[in-house]
């Protein structure tokens, strides 16, 4: 795994799309489209044609009395660079107050607020202060809560009905069935790849940007080998540990070690694509409100038959992908979902595993104590470079570090990655739980589940932090 002396990694530039109404009103064809070019870097930005518009009310004010259901404190531990997040239940609270709480955050804890020349900072600046000041602040994330802000006749990119192959398994809560994230400046989501390697969509409604981190999934073996290495103790109690979605690397330490990622920041209007297998983290610049869902694709099916899911966790999320094929071969897809036949799937786990039984348990929610053991030595604190990373065992400023040796055959085990409502949103319910609040393993369904209203009192806020 390790590169030659020779051998320069070059950096990435998520690229950014611009489609017609008509390209844009063929979710399936457009993502198909695009993929040929994307896939590669991992990620993508779609800026939707002008005059195109989520929903009628593009104020929002219709939505200022959601109740924001116990939202998440996040608090971060480690050093140089290596850090694991511990999730502290908050008081629910209206959207409203959550909004003031983030605006009072952002003037204490915002780079605009604290640094110099605060008129004119780049991307670069707020890169750094926010890894600098990770672990001496305490940012509110409202997130996984279920709903949606789109108009139910919006036809067009609603994360509701993308149509797409998956809507066979019927609805699935942040699987299918979208999510909504409130959130305040430097709340975070750690690194992940999404359930059963999927592809997202994230739609920022309205508010600050989102700061993404992502790596191709050319580099995710040697990705995966750097997180085994530095959260040692987590790898050995789950080999899944990165679906816990608490652990945070800084770039520096992926730039330091080898490993290519990209960096791209999303703006409210936009929507984020996520292709599968694909690593990804970042932080919100500022108060927002984001919306998020899975989809899939035939091409997408060989990675689902290869994700690994976490077996130490109530709420973990499968997919039947043989049945799932099996209905495809059997009932047909429209062409227009027979996305790019040639992603590889492109991991250091063992082949032929049997997936374990679990789901999405939307009422769980895990605080975790935190132990960041066999960090990498001679890391130094982060400091904002441009997302170049040169030979291994380099750093921008030629200054030498030794990567520690991993023996990819050892690492086999590691995993494909290693409310109340006001009347502007959309409550969705959750089909298929058992008594006990879990759900056994998703079973394809023979037409797609409707999605029924229910009390604005009882939307619940699941455990993970998921973008």
């Amino acid at each position: 795994m390790k590169r030659t002396n020779e051998e320069v990694v070059d950096s990435l530039e998520a690229p950014r799309f611009y489609p017609t109404a008509e390209e844009f009103a063929d979710f399936n064809g457009y993502v198909k489209k695009i993929e040929a070019e994307a896939y590669a870097h991992g990620m993508c930005i779609v800026v939707p044609p002008e005059g195109w518009s989520p929903r009628k009310n593009t104020s929002y004010d219709d939505v200022e009395e959601l109740v924001v259901q116990k939202p998440i404190r996040q608090e971060f531990t480690g050093s140089k660079g290596v850090y694991y997040c511990v999730l502290l239940e908050s008081r629910s609270q209206n959207l409203k107050k959550f909004r003031k709480s983030a605006e009072a955050f952002q003037k204490q804890y915002a780079p605009e607020n604290n640094l110099r020349g605060k008129n004119d900072l780049s991307e670069e600046d707020k890169e750094r202060y926010y890894w600098r000041n990770i672990r001496f602040r305490r940012p509110t994330y409202g997130a996984d809560i279920q709903g949606s802000l789109f108009d139910e006749d919006v036809t067009t990119w609603n994360p509701s009905h993308l149509n797409t192959v998956l809507d066979l398994v019927g609805g699935m809560p942040g699987v299918t069935v979208p999510y909504l994230y409130f959130g305040m400046y430097g709340a975070s989501f750690a690194w992940h790849t999404e359930d059963m390697d999927l592809y997202s969509i994230n739609y920022i409604h309205f508010g600050a940007p989102k700061s993404w981190y992502y790596v191709p999934t050319s580099e995710r073996q040697r990705f995966e080998l750097l997180a085994r290495k530095v959260y040692a103790s987590h790898f050995d109690e789950c080999k899944q540990f990165l679906r816990h979605k608490l652990a945070m690397l800084a770039p520096e330490v992926l730039t330091r070690n080898g490993v290519t990622y990209g960096k791209v920041n999303h703006k409210a209007g936009e929507f984020a694509v996520v292709f599968p297998g694909v690593y990804h983290a970042g932080f919100n610049e500022g108060f927002n409100c984001a919306e998020s869902v899975n989809f899939g694709s035939e091409s997408w099916l060989e990675w689902g038959k290869k994700a690994k899911a976490c077996t130490c966790r109530p709420d973990t999320v499968t997919i039947n992908c043989e049945l799932l094929e099996k209905m495809i071969a059997e009932q047909g897809v429209d062409a227009t979902n027979k996305m790019d036949k040639g992603l590889e799937v492109d991991t250091v786990l063992e082949e032929g595993t049997e997936m374990p039984k679990g789901a999405k348990n939307v009422e769980h929610r895990d605080v975790v104590e935190v132990e960041v053991s066999e960090v990498i030595p001679k890391v130094e604190p982060y400091h904002s470079t441009p997302a170049v990373v040169h030979k291994a065992g380099t750093t921008t400023d030629d200054h030498q570090e030794t990567v520690p040796e991993v023996n990819p055959e050892k690492c086999a085990e590691l995993s494909t990655d290693c409310e109340t409502t006001a009347p502007g949103i959309k409550p969705t319910a959750c089909p298929g739980k058992n008594p006990d609040g879990n759900r056994s393993e998703i079973e394809p369904q023979s037409s797609v589940a409707r999605l029924s209203s229910i009390d604005n009192s009882f939307i619940a806020l699941a455990s993970e932090l998921t973008e």
